[in-house]
């Protein structure tokens, strides 16, 4: 896996959320409001943002639904490494 920019704290709490939970997958708006969290100082730009640069970097894989949504789901190379930031 490249590395995802962790001087991002947007992507810092994506690792941390997937650390605890590696198989969740989402749609945007759910990573947004569970795992970052609905009261978090991220707007959704910054989030769709931090999503990118994880699945440029392999961390994450995005899959388009029959309706055009992403859904954003831990690749298996990332569930099956140690992570720090457990």
């Amino acid at each position: 896996m490249r590395h995802a920019d962790l001087d991002d704290p947007v992507v810092l709490a994506l690792l941390v959320y997937l650390g605890r939970h590696p198989q969740a997958a989402d749609s945007l708006s759910g990573v947004a409001r569970w795992w970052v969290g609905e009261d978090s100082p991220f707007d959704i730009e910054q989030v769709r943002r931090a999503l990118e640069r994880l699945v440029a970097c392999g961390a994450l894989r995005r899959e388009r639904l029959a309706d055009g949504t992403d859904w954003y789901a831990s690749t298996d190379e990332l569930v099956d490494q140690p992570h720090p930031l457990h």
